[in-house]
């Protein structure tokens, strides 16, 4: 991360020196970040990002997905008191550290996805799972979703999925 942080240093300089020796104006710089500054095994170099990035995309989504948990959950979840996989859980991190919230994008997915639940009985989240329904990934765009719920009903139980972000994406 020590690297990115002066990957993003020197960016910054060579952005200022095109703009200074052309007529062209200063570029925007930008990342794509996880939904929080601080994962298990590294931290973003938040400093760096704050002194020479314009804006900071947040990933908020693919908290849970069928191909990596054996249990369903919400991909996207906008607020979850109980665990730190939330997009308010993350905005506050990056804030926390000391980055603006005015730098700040909130990326969104227009996704979802479905697991092979062990009992379609029990479809709530956090209910237990044995991988990627539907499709292989489990991944199912918002149009793939509203098309399968048109043509086998909204019955959950029948579906077997959990559908957080057909609710958001309206």
């Amino acid at each position: 991360m020590t690297n990115m942080g002066n990957l993003f240093q020197e960016w910054r300089a060579a952005v200022k020196s095109e703009a200074a020796n052309s007529s062209q104006e200063q570029l925007i710089l930008t990342a794509a970040v996880q939904y929080k500054p601080d994962l298990e095994s590294f931290s973003f170099p938040v400093e760096s990002i704050r002194n020479n990035l314009n804006w900071v995309h947040v990933m908020a989504y693919d908290y849970y997905g069928p191909q990596w948990t054996n249990f369903t959950g919400a991909h996207a979840a906008l607020y979850d008191p109980s665990s730190d996989a939330s997009t308010d859980y993350g905005i506050k991190a990056w804030i926390g550290k000391g980055l603006s919230a005015s730098k700040l994008v909130l990326g969104l997915p227009f996704y979802g996805y479905a697991w092979k639940l062990v009992n379609p009985r029990d479809n709530g989240i956090g209910a237990p799972a044995t991988g990627p329904a539907i499709t292989e990934d489990g991944s199912m765009s918002y149009k793939d979703i509203k098309g399968y719920i048109q043509r086998y009903g909204a019955d959950m139980d029948h579906l077997g999925l959990v559908l957080m972000m057909l609710k958001l994406s309206k």
